[in-house]
C-alpha cells in the first residue's frame, strides 16, 4: 500500500508542540498528585471532625449512624447503572448524550431514595414484631428513622453536573477537587454546630445533608460548562445503559466486599460497640485508605511500565516494592496495634476507651495490603481471573469468619476473624507470583524483620509515654 503523501514523517514533535503520549503521562501524573493531595485533606478534615464530634455524641449515635449509612450505600451500589463508567468511557459528548445522560442519574436518585424509604418502613415493622436480633444494631429504635433522613441525600447526589464527570474524563480535577473538599468541610462544621445543639444521631444526619446540599451548589454554579437539561433520547439511553446488568452484578459484589464488615459486624455488637468499632476504623482506614491509594496511583502505573518494557526487570522491581512496603507500612501498622489504646485515649474521651483494643486488632488487617501490589499484576499481565477467586473468596471469608469467631470468643473473636478474612486471598497471591517466577526470598525477607520492628518501636513508645505520664 502506498504511503499516505499527507502524513507527517515519523520523529520528534515539532517546537511547542508535545506528542499526544506525553501530554497524556503529564496530565494523568498531575492528575493522580492533585487527588493523593486532595485525599489527604479530605481525611484531616474527616479525623478532626470526628475528634471534636465525638466529645458531643455518643458511641451509640455513631454505629447508629454508621449502619444507616451502609444501607443507602448498598442500596445505591445495587442499583449502579453504570452511567458515570458511559460518560467517562465514550468517545463523543454531544448535549443529547449528557443530558441523557444526567437525566437518567436524577430518576435514579429519586428511585434509591424510595427504595430507601421502604427499606426503612420495613426495619420499622421488622423490629416491632421482633424478627431482629434484640441486641444488634439493626434492632436499635433509630435506625429506621435514621435511614428514611439519609434518603435525601440520594435525591440530591442524583442531580449532581455532568461537568464534574467530564472534568474526571479530562483528568481536569484541580477545580473539582476543590469545590469537593471545601463542601465536605462546610459539612464537617454544620455537624459540629448541630452536634452543639442536638448532641444526638441527628447531628451527623443533618450535617450530612447540608454537606450534600453545598457541594452540589457548589458544583452546579462553579464547574465550567453548559447546564443540563432534562431528556431522554433512545439511541443515547441505549449506548450509556448497554453494561448496566454486568456493572450492577459488580458493584453488588464490590459493595459485600468493602462494606461486609459493617453489615456483619451490625448483626453481632450493640449500637455501643458497634460505634466503638466505627470509631477504630475511622482511624485505621484513614491509614488503609491512604496507602491503597498510593499503590493505585503511583504503584500500578510503575508496575506497568516495567511490564510493558519487557526487559525481565519485574522480579527485582517487586523484590524492592515490596521490602519498602514491609518497612514502612507494616512496620508502622505493628507498632500502631501496640498504641491502639494509649492512642484512643489520648484522642477521645473516656467513654471511648474500649475502641483502644479495636483499633489494636483491626489495624493488623494493613498487613492484608501487601497482597495489593500482586494483584495490580493480575490485571497488568492479563491475569484477572485470580483476582475474581480472591474476591469470591474475600466475600465468604467476611461474612463466616467473623461470625464463628464471636461465636468462640464473643467481640473480639469477631474482629479476630475480621482480620482474618483480609488474609484469605494469600493462597492465590502466592500462586499467582510462582507461576509468574516472582516469589523469591529477597521480595519475602524483610516481612518478619519489620513485624519485630514495629513491635520494638510501639512498645518503645508505650513505655516512653507511660513514664512521661504514667496515668496515662
Amino acid at each position: 500500500m502506498a504511503p499516505n503523501v499527507t502524513e507527517a514523517p515519523p520523529g520528534p514533535a515539532r517546537e511547542g508542540t508535545e506528542a499526544p503520549a506525553a501530554t497524556l503521562k503529564k496530565r494523568a501524573t498531575s492528575a493522580a498528585t492533585i487527588t493523593l493531595a486532595g485525599h489527604f485533606a479530605a481525611q484531616f478534615i474527616r479525623l478532626a471532625s470526628n475528634l471534636v464530634t465525638t466529645r458531643l455524641l455518643a458511641p451509640a449515635d455513631f454505629g447508629v449512624f454508621a449502619l444507616g449509612f451502609t444501607v443507602l450505600t448498598a442500596i445505591s451500589l445495587f442499583t449502579d447503572l453504570g452511567v458515570r463508567l458511559a460518560v467517562i468511557n465514550h468517545k463523543d459528548h454531544d448535549r443529547a448524550f449528557l443530558n441523557t445522560a444526567w437525566s437518567i442519574q436524577v430518576m435514579r436518585g429519586c428511585m434509591i431514595a424510595g427504595v430507601t424509604l421502604v427499606a426503612a418502613v420495613v426495619l420499622l415493622f421488622a423490629n416491632q414484631l421482633g424478627l431482629l436480633p434484640s441486641d444488634s444494631v439493626y434492632a436499635n429504635a433509630n435506625l429506621p428513622w435514621v435511614v428514611a433522613a439519609l434518603s435525601v441525600t440520594s435525591i440530591i447526589q442524583g442531580a449532581d453536573p455532568m461537568r464534574a464527570w467530564m472534568a474526571q474524563r479530562n483528568l481536569a480535577i484541580t477545580r473539582l477537587l476543590a469545590l469537593e473538599i471545601l463542601a465536605q468541610f462546610v459539612g464537617s462544621l454544620a455537624t459540629i454546630a448541630f452536634g452543639f445543639l442536638f448532641r444526638s444521631v441527628w447531628a451527623l444526619l443533618l450535617g450530612t445533608v447540608v454537606g450534600s446540599l453545598v457541594r452540589f451548589s457548589l458544583l452546579y454554579r462553579y464547574l465550567p460548562g453548559d447546564r443540563e437539561r432534562f431528556g431522554i433520547n433512545a439511541d443515547c439511553k441505549k449506548l450509556i445503559l448497554a453494561n448496566s446488568h454486568w456493572i450492577a452484578s459488580s458493584s453488588i459484589v464490590g459493595f459485600f466486599v468493602l462494606n461486609g464488615d459493617r453489615v456483619v459486624l451490625g448483626s453481632l455488637f450493640n449500637e455501643h460497640d458497634f460505634g466503638l468499632y466505627t470509631i477504630a476504623l475511622t482511624l485505621a482506614g484513614a491509614f488503609q485508605t491512604i496507602v491503597s491509594k498510593l499503590l493505585a496511583t503511583v504503584l500500578y502505573p510503575a508496575l506497568a511500565e516495567i511490564h510493558r518494557d519487557g526487559r525481565g526487570r519485574m522480579p527485582a522491581a517487586l523484590a524492592k516494592v515490596q521490602r519498602t512496603f514491609d518497612l514502612t507500612v507494616v512496620a508502622a501498622a505493628v507498632a500502631v496495634s501496640c498504641l491502639g489504646s494509649l492512642l484512643i485515649s489520648t484522642l477521645y474521651d473516656p467513654r471511648y476507651r474500649e475502641a483502644g483494643p479495636v483499633l489494636s486488632i483491626i489495624i493488623l488487617g494493613t498487613i492484608a495490603l501487601r497482597s495489593q501490589i500482586t494483584e495490580h499484576l493480575y490485571f497488568i499481565t492479563n491475569h484477572s481471573k485470580f483476582a475474581t477467586l480472591s474476591r469470591m473468596a474475600q466475600l465468604i471469608a467476611i461474612f463466616a469468619f467473623p461470625v464463628i469467631g464471636c461465636q468462640i470468643w464473643g467481640n473480639s473473636g469477631a474482629l479476630w476473624g475480621l482480620v482474618a478474612s483480609q488474609f484469605i486471598n494469600l493462597p492465590f497471591v502466592l500462586y499467582f507470583r510462582y507461576q509468574q517466577r516472582l516469589l523469591t526470598l529477597a521480595s519475602e525477607a524483610a516481612l518478619l524483620p519489620s513485624i519485630a520492628a514495629g513491635t520494638a518501636i510501639g512498645l518503645a513508645l508505650l513505655y516512653m509515654a507511660h513514664w512521661i505520664h504514667p496515668g496515662v
